[in-house]
């Protein structure tokens, strides 16, 4: 289905208001998409829907070309580098170190007391067995 309508998602393609827009739906473009999707009803307020949508998702099309303020920039550019130095640091991180954080992780006491009942105590009392029992036969 070709109609005038096709650039109109493209940021770049010169803005139309909705009148334009509806202007440009045609009735046998309603009658296609009222089969294609089952829609129901009158020929003016679908076509003034669908110029509606198109003209909202064209705003939001060029909104979103827009470039970013120059201290959101300095900021995101500061994160980006403290995230890349913190991915340095944990491939850094030795071998060593690595298994006795993942021991940290798996068997440390709950860290939530508000969240402290009896399954969790089982479920931490099973994992610390799994893990003296996995060191014993090694």
């Amino acid at each position: 289905m070709h109609t005038p309508l096709a650039r109109s998602n493209e940021a770049d393609y010169p803005r139309k208001d909705i009148w334009e827009l509806q202007a440009k739906i045609t009735p046998d473009l309603v009658m296609e998409m009222c089969e294609q999707f089952g829609m129901v009803g009158c020929y003016e307020k679908i076509s003034l829907g669908i110029a509606k949508t198109l003209w909202r998702y064209q705003s939001a099309a060029l909104h979103a070309l827009e470039q970013t303020p120059p201290a959101q920039t300095k900021e995101l550019s500061q994160l980006k580098k403290a995230i890349e130095r913190a991915l340095g640091a944990f491939e850094a991180i030795t071998a060593e170190n690595k298994s006795q954080i993942d021991h940290e992780i798996m068997y440390r006491d709950p860290f939530n007391p508000k969240f402290f009942f009896k399954e969790q105590l089982d479920y931490w009392g099973k994992k610390r067995e799994l893990y003296t029992n996995r060191h014993k036969q090694t």
